[in-house]
């Protein structure tokens, strides 16, 4: 497992490489479902990455992702994104940010993850 420092900086890495708009170079789907493979697991471990994943603009770029259907490897990013937004729903603390940017994007709360 990581150090906290080390999630840190690999959380921020991470969500660098995912795209967050449609102008956005986007690496392949599967790297896309890797990244967010290894974003989960970082979350399942520590509520520190969830907040880091925050922090660095994640969630905005994980809707993103979640809301991206218009092909089968897209379609795969989208259940990896929806996994992992669930995962972080379970923080508690982090459900303002949740709603803040549900309300920036005019997103309902079925988007945060599938049910």
């Amino acid at each position: 497992m990581c150090t906290l420092p080390t999630a840190t900086k690999v959380v921020s890495h991470l969500i660098e490489k995912l795209p967050g708009s449609v102008g956005d170079k986007a690496p392949p789907a599967d790297v896309i479902v890797n990244i967010i493979a290894v974003l989960n697991n970082l979350v399942v471990e520590s509520p520190m990455a969830a907040r880091d994943i925050v922090y660095f603009d994640g969630l905005r770029k994980l809707f993103f992702i979640k809301k991206r259907r218009d092909s089968s490897d897209n379609e795969k990013s989208s259940r990896a994104a929806a996994s992992l937004l669930g995962n972080m729903w379970q923080y508690t603390k982090l459900h303002r940010d949740f709603k803040m940017v549900c309300t920036h994007s005019r997103a309902s709360r079925s988007q945060w993850a599938d049910p």
